[in-house]
């Protein structure tokens, strides 16, 4: 079988409603991408590819206070850009809420599994688009 093609994960929190979740989030946001592409049979974690794709997460994530109880919405928009091979763009961005309750101690963890969530529906069309474009 060929080389499995690469690809180069970047993961960026553009807005969030408390900033101390940055790092958690971008830690979430990258284990999830990488453990998805490392089931892929034709694609693989790289930091720089020769060959293969640059693939951009970028979540926004803000808090409603208004509504009871408290909602978490989130937006992850996902870029793909082909290096090496043939001109390649992918844009995917989904959006999600959930109750963040009413304890302000567990909306990192209800964070967390928001992300994880939309993650988990978007990613299997990423991976699925950048098999497709494969070398």
């Amino acid at each position: 079988m060929a080389n499995k093609a690469g690809v180069a994960v970047d993961s960026i929190v553009k807005t969030v409603f408390d900033k101390a979740l940055t790092n958690d989030l971008k830690k979430c946001m990258n284990a999830k991408i990488k453990t998805a592409i490392g089931k892929s049979s034709k694609l693989e974690v790289d930091d720089n590819p020769k060959q293969g794709f640059s693939l951009t997460a970028t979540l926004e994530l803000t808090k409603d206070d208004k509504s009871k109880p408290v909602q978490l919405k989130a937006t992850i928009a996902i870029a793909i850009l082909g290096s090496g091979i043939s001109a390649v763009t992918i844009n995917l961005k989904t959006p999600g809420q959930a109750d963040a309750g009413s304890n302000p101690d567990k909306y990192g963890a209800v964070a967390n599994e928001l992300v994880g969530d939309i993650l988990d529906s978007m990613l299997p069309k990423a991976i699925k688009a950048m098999e497709a474009k494969a070398p």
